[in-house]
C-alpha cells in the first residue's frame, strides 16, 4: 500500500477473507506456527477439531475430510491470492505471506470490538 488510494481496496480484501470462519481459524492457528511450514492435513485436523469440539486425535472422518477438501479446494488458496498466507498448492504446505500481519490485527481488532459491542 503505497497511498491513502491503496487501503480501501486491501481493507475490502482482508474483510472479504475474514467472513469465512475456517479462514479465520486458519490465521489463528498459523500465527502460533510463525515461519515454520504448515501442513493443510495438520490444519485441518485442528479446525475439525475446533468446530466439531473434541481432541484433535479424534478428528478424523468425514468432518475432517470435509475441513480439509474445503481447505485445499477454496480457503488457501483465497488467503494465499491475496496474500495473508504463502500456499505450496503442490506440497499442501503454508506458511505466513506478506500481508499475514494486516490480517492477523485486523482480526484481532475485530474479536475486541465484537466482545466490547457484545459485552452484558
Amino acid at each position: 500500500m503505497n497511498n491513502s488510494t491503496d487501503v480501501l481496496p486491501a481493507l475490502s480484501d482482508v474483510y472479504a477473507i475474514l467472513s469465512a470462519t475456517r479462514r479465520c481459524y486458519t490465521i489463528q492457528l498459523l500465527a502460533e506456527c510463525e515461519e515454520r511450514p504448515v501442513h493443510a492435513s495438520t490444519l485441518a485436523n485442528q479446525i475439525t477439531a475446533i468446530e466439531e469440539d473434541i481432541p484433535p486425535t479424534h478428528a478424523s472422518g468425514e468432518p475432517y475430510r470435509n475441513v480439509y477438501n474445503a481447505l485445499c479446494q477454496t480457503h488457501l488458496r483465497r488467503l494465499d491470492e491475496i496474500g495473508a498466507i504463502r500456499y505450496n498448492f503442490e506440497r499442501k504446505t503454508l506458511t505466513i505471506g506478506s500481508r499475514f500481519p494486516m490480517v492477523r490485527l485486523l482480526l484481532g481488532l475485530n474479536h475486541t470490538a465484537y466482545l466490547v459491542l457484545h459485552h452484558d
